[in-house]
């Protein structure tokens, strides 16, 4: 049951218009007018112990304290690479418990954290089965902000609709709040009501990455510039410069990570630019087509470009790199020349790279039409010159947190969940380590002051040309946990890596998600 008090209902009451508001984006609420925060949990996403004095925030939030318990709050964390979510959860707890966050401290407060592989769980047990043991934890919390939708249809989690607009417990500085909040949204099989089935974190898109100096020693003069996506705004220049610039053991012309997980999200990323997508979705929680099969042209196309540069002009090893081997790449002379779809976080997070500063830009993964004499000779097949006409679209949404309708603190784990959002919880991190929590951090400009933070003029080198673009519509339940997948990855690694044809990767692809998905779609 939920822990609302009966002032709490009779105020709900008494402001019934605001609570009935389905639009607030458009409706003059506080939540778009107070976006000067920045994304909040996106500290957590990147592993960020949070410590130090977090200052009080401007708002009055709580006019009665909620009922404490000697109970701790427990997060269940569905997370991929679950260690670093956890040490970030804790960290933000015992900033919670110790210090004085809008006018009140939380000692009773306790987190304990449980993690493990996200994709692993929702691979191999049913969604009434997952829900079914996290009921014994007052947050659950996923990878991926879209699997939420994967938790909120079968009823089991709370709806946070009156909580996010309760001001006393709200969530009324949450960025971006109207296109990121649509992605928790899910239809109640039980009832067909659309819920907001978790809590808006972060929203920060996928970035490529560049090496200024090894380009321009290669012809590609304009490519140093402070505008987005300066010199590499297409996959008809990723395809050029990866040509001009691969000259092993010099210079390599594409530097990825984390097999194989990434190699499905380059191609998932590329097959959109190209017009494709995984699944027709036509309406909320509804799937009426699995569209990839070795013969849909868009997973073809995607699939055969993305497969070419890797087998072309790919760095040594760099399938079975993670974070640390792209960091170690983008900071070494003369490798890494660019990445086109790696992670947000991994490079700019370490200190390692800074004194690269100058030489190495940031923007959003290529889009528009790959063609030209340049792609054709870097591909080599013609046919590849009609690919990628549709812009890039897409984003990795950050790290969603869900409540079970049976978790016995509702009240006091939503505002917890507020406080890991919150601006203070951001600055503190940055003020301590000198790294942004997450690229989206960028953003904000006060953290390019050089007398505050000792990374500043990195920071400055890549927010110069990072902006959020984010899908406007709702992502539906097969979508929400299907996209980053291992689906997807593993077999395009298998094309990528040279061990089946792109037609066998597709193949297996279209049944295995068959397998997954299958009992969702409706004919």
């Amino acid at each position: 049951m939920s822990s609302v008090s009966d002032d709490d209902e009779r105020r709900f009451a008494e402001n019934g218009e605001a609570t009935k508001r389905e639009n607030p984006q458009q409706d003059g609420s506080p939540f778009m007018t107070r976006r000067q925060a920045i994304s909040r949990v996106a500290a957590l996403a990147a592993g960020v112990v949070v410590v130090g004095a977090v200052g009080a925030g401007s708002y009055y939030y709580l006019s009665q304290k909620p009922a404490t318990s000697t109970s701790p709050l427990t997060i269940r964390d569905l997370a991929i690479g679950g260690a670093r979510f956890e040490t970030a959860i804790k960290g933000t707890a015992t900033a919670y418990k110790t210090t004085t966050w809008r006018g009140e401290t939380h000692p009773e407060v306790d987190v304990t954290v449980e993690t493990g592989d996200v994709s692993n769980i929702l691979f191999t047990k049913t969604p009434a089965l997952l829900l079914s043991n996290s009921t014994d934890f007052e947050v659950l919390g996923t990878a991926v902000s879209n699997w939420s939708a994967q938790f909120g249809i079968t009823g089991e989690v709370l709806d946070l609709t009156d909580l996010a607009k309760d001001s006393q417990v709200g969530v009324d500085d949450i960025p971006d709040f109207g296109a990121n909040w649509l992605a928790y949204q899910a239809k109640d099989a039980k009832t067909g009501k659309i819920i907001q089935a978790g809590m808006p974190t972060d929203a920060n898109a996928t970035l490529s990455y560049w090496r200024v100096d090894i380009l321009k020693e290669h012809g590609f003069t304009s490519v140093g510039g402070d505008s987005e996506n300066s010199g590499l705004s297409t996959f008809d220049d990723v395809a050029a410069a990866a040509a001009a610039t691969h000259n092993p053991p010099t210079n390599y012309g594409i530097l990825e990570e984390h097999a194989p997980y990434y190699a499905g999200r380059a191609w998932w990323s590329s097959m959109l630019c190209n017009g494709g997508n995984i699944f027709k979705c036509p309406s909320i929680g509804t799937i009426t087509e699995i569209l990839v099969n070795e013969n849909y042209e868009p997973a073809v196309r995607a699939l055969t470009f993305v497969s070419t540069m890797h087998q072309k002009y790919g760095t040594p090893g760099e399938l079975g790199w993670d974070d640390a081997g792209l960091i170690e790449g983008l900071g070494t002379e003369g490798l890494g020349v660019l990445s086109y779809s790696s992670s947000g976080n991994g490079p700019i997070q370490n200190p390692k790279i800074s004194k690269y500063y100058n030489v190495i830009k940031t923007g959003h993964p290529p889009a528009g039409a790959l063609g030209g004499p340049q792609a054709a000779a870097a591909l080599g097949p013609s046919e590849l010159s009609e690919m990628f006409k549709s812009p890039w679209m897409g984003t990795a949404l950050g790290v969603g947190h869900m409540i079970p309708v049976k978790a016995t603190r509702q009240r006091d784990t939503f505002r917890f969940m507020s406080f890991m959002m919150s601006k203070e919880n951001m600055q503190n991190y940055i003020a301590s380590t000198g790294q942004p929590g997450r690229s989206s951090a960028l953003k904000d400009p006060q953290y390019q002051d050089a007398s505050k933070y000792p990374n500043a003029q990195h920071f400055q080198a890549l927010s110069l040309v990072f902006v959020n673009m984010f899908p406007t519509g709702v992502w539906s339940l097969p979508v929400a946990f299907a996209l980053e997948n291992n689906v997807e990855g593993n077999n395009c690694h298998d094309v990528v890596s040279g061990t089946a044809t792109v037609q066998q990767g597709l193949h297996k692809m279209a049944a295995d998600l068959q397998n997954v998905v299958g009992q969702y779609v409706t004919k």
